[in-house]
């Protein structure tokens, strides 16, 4: 009720709220990512030949 109240009376804070769900949205995505990068590097270096 409270965000359908501010879309209609209070677009500009309906709006920075929208924007903030997106941005922890993207955080978490970047997470993973990175999560998923790392255990690729990890997987490489243990099976790279040592020199």
């Amino acid at each position: 009720m409270t965000i359908r109240n501010w879309r209609k009376y209070k677009p500009k804070l309906y709006e920075i709220v929208l924007k903030g769900f997106a941005f922890d949205e993207i955080v978490e995505n970047q997470k993973e990512s990175y999560e998923k990068a790392r255990v690729l590097q990890e997987k490489y270096e243990k099976g790279r030949v040592k020199d």
